[in-house]
């Protein structure tokens, strides 16, 4: 978000829980609450207002890596099948993801151009057409790298305005009337709607599919 010092955090805090909770899937006020114990010596620092906003992401990706190397995540899947723990389960599944995602987000060598990317997408700011064309990636591929990175995006970004539904549905309309209502068979809606498909199971279909 390109907010350089702790006054400009404070200040878009909201916007950053907003943008947390989108990309992570974690409220960031339940995690705080349920660590108060440990996070209220760091309450006291009062770091001052032109402050950096952020500690060295080299350090937190290697302290990630470092748990994520030592993380029985399968074992902790089963253990909470067997002992009715499946909510408890899927939090560390979440967190694992997350972590994974944040390992490989900045670790790409477009690290940088995929961060703004995934964040203006994340923010609804840029659309994933825009997104391919920054990464120069074909539209599927995008979508694939950008869940795989954990840039996700809100119900609320998703949603059109009344201006842009109208403009959508205008160029249907046109689409619809040119052809006479004649079905359509293109080669990239079929692909669109395999991909589509295979996402919901979780299998990435593209190394099937005829570029």
């Amino acid at each position: 978000m390109g907010l350089t010092t702790v006054a400009q955090v404070i200040r878009e805090h909201e916007r950053i829980d907003i943008l947390v909770r989108t990309l992570s899937r974690l409220d960031p006020d339940r995690i705080l609450d349920e660590n108060r114990a440990q996070l209220e010596p760091l309450a006291k620092l009062q770091p001052p207002a032109d402050g950096p906003a952020a500690v060295d992401m080299d350090i937190v990706v290697r302290a990630a890596e470092s748990l994520l190397e030592h993380c029985p995540m399968s074992a902790l899947e089963r253990t909470g099948h067997d002992h009715s723990l499946a909510t408890l389960a899927h939090r560390c599944r979440v967190a694992y993801d997350g972590l994974a995602a944040l390992i490989a987000r900045n670790s790409q060598p477009r690290a940088e151009a995929l961060r703004a990317a995934g964040h203006a997408y994340a923010d609804g700011r840029l659309s994933i057409d825009e997104v391919a064309a920054v990464l120069a990636l074909p539209v599927p591929d995008a979508v694939a790298l950008l869940e795989e990175q954990g840039y996700r995006r809100s119900i609320e970004g998703l949603r059109l305005t009344d201006e842009a539904r109208q403009q959508r549905l205008a160029v249907i309309r046109d689409e619809r009337r040119a052809r006479n209502g004649a079905p359509v068979v293109q080669a990239d809606l079929v692909r669109r709607e395999v991909i589509a498909s295979q996402r919901i199971e979780d299998v990435d279909a593209r190394p099937w599919l005829k570029t």
